[in-house]
């Protein structure tokens, strides 16, 4: 960054050149320096909660990330099979895999937000919702969302 100064001089009637002129200019330069922190952080046990709608888990630091994984409001009301909206974010993921109750892969994603209609079997039982973003060097990411439901 370059900034001017100007500086108004007083005059004599002394005609000595060694005196500023009537005005004279400096000039200044800045720089400025950023410093990045990094950390790193082992891995923690934490107890388990008697209710736990979501879970996480990440391979390892700086791999893709879930940023969100959003149901509908539990219970779901419903008394036939229907469809439910899930609604994720990811990032980093080279592709993103959903499974429904531990079962085969239902669909592939592409990495950021995604808004979907997923289908609920309606049956009475909790069903889960499991989310897995994988990068492109193998590491992966996985977020799961427990539905339960109500007969209507």
């Amino acid at each position: 960054m370059i900034a001017a100064l100007v500086v108004p001089a007083a005059c004599s009637s002394n005609d000595d050149s060694r005196r500023p002129s009537r005005a004279s200019t400096t000039t200044s330069r800045a720089s400025s320096t950023t410093s990045i922190a990094t950390s790193t952080s082992e891995p923690t046990t934490v107890p388990r909660s008697s209710v736990p709608p979501t879970t996480t888990t990440v391979s390892a630091l700086g791999g893709p990330r879930i940023v969100s994984l959003i149901g509908p409001p539990v219970p779901v009301q419903c008394n036939a099979p229907t469809s439910i909206a899930l609604h994720w974010e990811t990032r980093g993921a080279a592709a993103v895999t959903l499974s429904i109750d531990a079962g085969p892969t239902f669909a592939t994603y592409g990495d950021g937000a995604n808004n979907k209609l997923v289908p609920l079997v309606c049956d009475g039982k909790a069903h889960r919702y499991t989310l897995i973003a994988q990068a492109a060097d193998g590491k992966t990411s996985t977020k799961t969302l427990t539905i339960t439901e109500r007969a209507l």
